[in-house]
Formats: C-alpha cells, sequence, structure tokens
C-alpha cells in the first residue's frame, strides 16, 4: 500500500531533504572541528590557512576539552597508531560518532586497532594523501556533524 503524500510530507529530514541544509546552516558555526597532525606530517607541508579547523599537536591532544559541538579529524601517518586518540577519547561517551580517522595511503588498518581494542566504534575512516584532500573530507565531516547535533537537540527527552 502507498503512503498517502501527507505521511511523505512528515517524514523526518535526512541527506537529501531539504532539513539537511537547515541543520547545516543553523548548527555550522556551533562545531569546533580540530585536526591531529604531527608537525611533520605525511600530507606535506601544511596550509598557511587552517580553514575551519584548529590544528592540535600530538603533544597538545590531553589537554584539548572541547566544549559544546566538536569533531576530530585524526591524521595516521606510516608509523603511528591510534593509540593517544583511544586514551584521550576514555571517557567521551560520544567520541565514536565525533572522531574521524584519516589515514595516509601507507598507513595500514592496522594503525586502528588502539581504538578498536579500547571498545570503540571505527565508523569514520578515509585515506588522503594531501591537506586539500584532507580539507574536502572534513567539510564534509563538518557539515554532517553540524546537521547531526541539530537533530539531536529537536530529538525529545
Amino acid at each position: 500500500m502507498k503512503a498517502p503524500p501527507a505521511a511523505a510530507a512528515k517524514a523526518p529530514p535526512g541527506p537529501g531533504y531539504a532539513g539537511y541544509a537547515d541543520g547545516v546552516r543553523d548548527g555550522l558555526a556551533r562545531v569546533q572541528a580540530y585536526v591531529l597532525a604531527g608537525p611533520e606530517s605525511c600530507l606535506g607541508p601544511r596550509p598557511a590557512d587552517e580553514g575551519a579547523a584548529r590544528i592540535v599537536l600530538p603533544g597538545q591532544l590531553g589537554r584539548l576539552e572541547p566544549a559544546g559541538p566538536w569533531l576530530l579529524a585524526a591524521v595516521l601517518c606510516p608509523g603511528e597508531t591510534a593509540h593517544a586518540v583511544a586514551e584521550w577519547a576514555r571517557g567521551r561517551r560520544d567520541a565514536d560518532e565525533r572522531v574521524w580517522f584519516f589515514l595516509h595511503p601507507k598507513t595500514p588498518l592496522e594503525a586502528l586497532r588502539p581504538w578498536a581494542a579500547a571498545g570503540r566504534r571505527t565508523g569514520q575512516v578515509e585515506t588522503v594523501a594531501s591537506w586539500a584532500q584532507l580539507g574536502a573530507l572534513l567539510a564534509v565531516a563538518i557539515r554532517d556533524r553540524a546537521y547531526a547535533d541539530r537533530a539531536d537537540r529537536a530529538r525529545p527527552r
């Protein structure tokens, strides 16, 4: 049986719906985005303009205390693992959906083992070879986070 048009109009907004654009626009300025990357990153020279995200060096991660909506893009280069990120995320129940991993093409998936061993879900993993690739994917991640945070706030408690 086909749903009447009125029922379809009441479907929750999501990607592909007009509500997505509204959710992104309303929440974009609130999302604090961070990129965890070493000073000599395998992605090449860092761009002069960090864009919408703040660069966090590995030694600064322990002091990072995001307030409000946040997203962490963790760049893992060859020889690095997700151990420090897993330690930092301990006690942050929403880290599974807010930490995105970006692996250099030569970084094996084994680098994520400490994250999984800590009982974390690894749903967001991308391969990037440059800051430009990271920037494009990070822009999508920030928009998705803004929309998800807006949807979470609108959900009845």
